[in-house]
């Protein structure tokens, strides 16, 4: 979880226009970490929020988190990996006997009952990618990759495999 600073600035007729974009993933819950990114976008004087998934999961604290970044009304919020464990739950799709599945199966059901049902289905329903208009500027908001909301690129990875996949519409394994 983290802040990155935006700056869009437009010119014309004289007059020069800023606005500085929070941009917060990766909450996984931890309310005291939240409190800690938006007190630090307070003192960088944020003036707007985008967040970019994963808020559920592994910490104890989503409905917090989500309070808490639904009072910022954010630009926008995306379907984070995590998100998108709430959504396989709510589809009915079956969690693999190993510990880690039965492990998040657990955290699943615990935020299920902390969030609520209607709360939970709207995290699990959010859009994998939104493009928002800032200024003259397209920004296209989306968790991992743009088609993907769980596909990792490690430093071991070819380099062009980021930009194949950036710009493939459709699924295809790359090696």
């Amino acid at each position: 979880m983290g802040i990155d600073d935006i700056m869009m600035m437009r010119l014309g007729d004289g007059f020069m226009e800023r606005v500085r974009i929070a941009i917060i993933s990766d909450v996984h819950g931890n309310v005291e970490a939240l409190k800690a990114v938006l007190q630090d976008a307070a003192n960088e004087k944020a003036d707007k929020y985008i967040t970019v998934g994963d808020i559920a999961l592994k910490g104890p604290g989503t409905d917090v988190c989500l309070a808490l970044l639904e009072e910022l009304s954010p630009l926008t919020f995306v379907l984070g990996n995590h998100e998108q464990v709430y959504k396989d739950f709510l589809d009915g799709k079956s969690f693999d006997h190993s510990i880690k599945r039965q492990m998040i199966k657990q955290l699943v059901e615990y935020d299920y009952l902390f969030l609520g049902e209607e709360k939970f289905r709207y995290l699990a329903t959010l859009p994998k990618k939104v493009s928002i208009q800032i200024f003259d500027t397209k920004i296209d908001v989306f968790h991992a990759m743009p088609n993907s909301v769980s596909f990792s690129i490690y430093p071991t990875r070819r380099a062009n495999v980021f930009l194949m996949r950036c710009l493939c519409k459709r699924k295809q394994v790359l090696r």
